[in-house]
């Protein structure tokens, strides 16, 4: 056992901090737990490090239940220094880091590029004193997200230095070429050698080492570049021990909202990278060793790409999580593994194409129809549930509020009882966030902070408030002789003991009535909508389904560019992604049936979405090692459920592939009988490939008829108000 871990003080601590996890999360879940070898060193690098100190907590609980693997964790000195976290990191063997950002100093003066035009080296400052404050190796900070700091190669006089390498960004030019200069910090230079040891013996001893490279965490929807750090352990390690098998595993770190109370988070374990030999033998030369530790970034950056959900802004994530929800068909349930791979694989495409005039055109449409159903306070998964009739539509609204009122009354209590620790953790932690950003170069509002201090506020005054309550309730119940004199005969302990069992069950059942009952909150308006203004979300429901369908044709004509073997790894297939008409009934296989029904309709096609994720082949099934089964479901990924099979079939053609398929399971259908009716079907008796030709032949008539009915409705409602009006 690694030194610095003692196993069951560690595992106590991991599972009395995820209690809060399970508390403060909805849900969260692993994806490749496989991958990660059960044996020899590793270093696990996490990105991006958007929930502080939530993040390595995550990640410690899903490697020891899922991988049977203890991290030991670097940490911010500064952190460490704080009395619950320090004491928390010390039982779970922490290793303390010093950095230069968190010892950085305001100076006075300011600075500016002598020639702006030539050598971007050499610094000017005015009211500065450089031989006091600055030195050889410390670093020049600049204000500003993104400007980034500078290492001092020489101090030439108090007015006067000269810099390693020069500023890269724009903002950083820009300031330093403005007239008046920029206020700047120098961050000292820190000796990590001590901490390179620590790091050393634990990978020595067969152990794990986890990291942020980033830095520091951030809120931003890219990631920051990554510090050399965890290339120097790596690299270090190798050429102390070339035969230890050190690997190291990118981990992804990917949040729904992470600052948020009963979020949701996906835990994403990429393949392990093995550390070229050739680097290794490059990093123990000196004049090598920069070129090593640069190459090895690069290749675990990409595999952090490769788990990671990465976008240039806010809007961008925005528009992408609008395209997959557009994409993903009416009634599918996807698992929250699926959802993260879905929009890896959108922001690919959408990277790829973003110039093209039809991608900026349908960009236009959807960020209108997304700020529309903002406006209307409608969510886009909410049109595709109102295909009722309008009774329905009022007795489900009704009975939503009844609903409504019931949990609200049953959770009235618990919100009493705990409000001082919601207000004081919104407070409190907006304070910190305000702290945070003051601070820092790179965080843009400080969000990643929030949950953090969401969490350490409540360990903190939870305790607090049940022992208040406690002795409270205790003297209530002998003061005034409350409830019968049963309660009160006997120990004097019984009523404190029951309360301590009472109110954390109160405060349970109080947040889980308030999580259902604000689900039950938010379907009501578009309820109301549909009862009192149907016209409104049957134009909304119209331009989805147009936003769908040039979407589809876009995906369709695009995505094999970006991924050759498209019609091979898609999620859904174009039968898949029309929305069922109302009135057209499906039978039991999932082909069109020629009779209709009145009213609408509840599909009962597997890619129908009446199906549960589990029957639909949608729930990926951890997959054990020496297990090779192929996805029987032809709407399943190779790539997104099983990675594993994604090499295995990679070298064999897909004919070949399909040929195995149709050998170890008779009832799979070939990929190339499922394509869209555009596709020339292989002649003799292709049933299956007629079936979905008669299928999606009704479901377009159908839709048309449906839509063109509606317009009609609403022109003619329109005409008579208007005539009604006039007269």
């Amino acid at each position: 056992m690694p030194q610095g871990i003692v196993p069951w003080v560690y595992d106590l601590v991991l599972w009395s901090l995820s209690l809060l996890v399970d508390i403060f999360f909805r849900e969260v879940r692993t994806r490749g737990s496989y991958k990660v070898p059960r044996r020899n060193p590793i270093i696990f690098v996490a990105a991006p490090h958007a929930n502080q100190f939530v993040d390595p907590l995550l990640l410690m609980r899903s490697a020891r239940l899922e991988c049977s693997r203890r991290i030991q964790f670097l940490i911010a000195a500064a952190s460490s220094k704080r009395r619950f976290i320090g004491s928390v990191s010390a039982a779970i063997g922490g290793i303390s880091v010093a950095r230069a950002q968190d010892m950085k100093k305001k100076c006075q003066g300011t600075v500016k590029l002598e020639d702006p035009q030539g050598d971007a080296l050499i610094l000017v400052g005015t009211g500065t004193r450089f031989n006091k404050e600055a030195a050889v190796g410390s670093s020049v900070v600049l204000p500003g997200n993104d400007a980034g700091q500078a290492e001092i190669a020489e101090v030439l006089s108090d007015t006067r230095l000269k810099l390693k390498r020069p500023f890269s960004s724009d903002l950083a030019r820009d300031l330093l070429s403005s007239t008046d200069g920029t206020k700047f910090q120098v961050a000292p230079k820190v000796d990590q050698s001590a901490v390179y040891e620590q790091v050393y013996h634990v990978l020595d001893k067969g152990g794990c080492v986890g990291i942020f490279p980033e830095g520091g965490s951030h809120d931003r929807t890219e990631l920051l570049p990554l510090k050399a750090g965890v290339s120097i352990m790596a690299l270090g390690a190798l050429s102390r021990n070339p035969s230890c098998g050190l690997q190291i595993v990118p981990v992804g770190m990917n949040y729904f909202h992470p600052h948020r109370f009963r979020s949701r988070a996906v835990i994403e374990f990429g393949s392990p990278i093995d550390v070229p030999a050739d680097l290794v033998e490059k990093y123990r030369h000196s004049e090598t060793k920069r070129d090593a530790t640069k190459e090895l970034l690069d290749i675990i950056y990409d595999g952090l790409a490769s788990v990671t959900v990465q976008a240039a802004d806010f809007e961008t994530l925005q528009l992408i999580q609008a395209a997959r929800r557009l994409y993903k068909p009416a009634g599918k349930k996807l698992p929250l593994q699926s959802v993260v791979e879905l929009n890896r694989r959108f922001i690919l495409g959408y990277n790829a194409f973003k110039d093209e005039p039809q991608v900026k055109e349908l960009k236009a449409d959807v960020v209108k129809y997304n700020n529309d159903l903002y406006a209307l306070g409608v969510r886009d998964h909410q049109l595709t549930n109102l295909h009722v009739s309008s009774t329905q539509v009022l007795a489900k609204f009704i009975y939503r509020c009844v609903q409504l009122l019931f949990l609200s009354v049953l959770s009235l209590p618990g919100i009493v009882l705990f409000a001082p620790v919601f207000i004081a953790t919104k407070v409190i932690s907006k304070k910190k966030a305000a702290e945070a950003l003051a601070g820092s170069t790179v965080k843009i509002k400080a969000k990643d902070v929030l949950a953090t201090w969401k969490l350490l506020v409540a360990i903190g005054l939870v305790p607090l408030l049940y022992t208040f309550y406690t002795i409270l309730g205790t003297w209530m119940v002998y003061h005034f002789e409350l409830g019968p004199e049963a309660w009160r005969a006997g120990s004097i302990l019984r009523i404190p003991m029951l309360l301590l069992v009472l109110l954390p069950m109160t405060c349970y059942s109080a947040l889980r009535m308030g999580e259902i009952g604000v689900d039950v909150y938010k379907s009501l308006r578009p309820l109301r909508y549909a009862v009192t203004n149907n016209a409104i979300l049957e134009e909304l429901q119209d331009r989805r389904d147009a936003l769908t369908d040039k979407l589809n044709k876009l995906i369709d004509d695009f995505a094999p560019e970006v991924f050759p073997d498209f019609d091979r790894i898609k999620m859904f297939s174009r039968a898949d992604r029309r929305r069922p008409a109302a009135g057209l009934r499906v039978d039991s296989n999932g082909y069109a049936a020629n009779s209709y029904e009145n009213g609408s309709l509840t599909p009962v096609s597997p890619r129908s979405g009446n199906m549960t994720p589990e029957t639909a082949g949608l729930v990926p099934q951890e997959p054990r090692y020496g297990q090779q089964e192929l996805a029987a479901n032809t709407l399943q990924s190779p790539y997104l459920f099983d990675p594993r099979q994604s090499k295995a079939r990679s070298s064999t053609s897909s004919v070949e592939s399909e040929k195995n398929l149709q050998q170890r399971n008779p009832g799979h259908v070939p990929m190339s009988r499922m394509r869209s009716t555009d596709s020339t079907h292989s002649s003799g008796g292709n049933n299956v490939g007629q079936h979905l030709d008669a299928a999606s032949a009704l479901l377009r008539e159908e839709l048309s008829t449906r839509m063109a009915r509606k317009r009609s409705e609403r022109m003619n409602s329109r005409s008579s108000v208007t005539s009604d009006h006039g007269s």
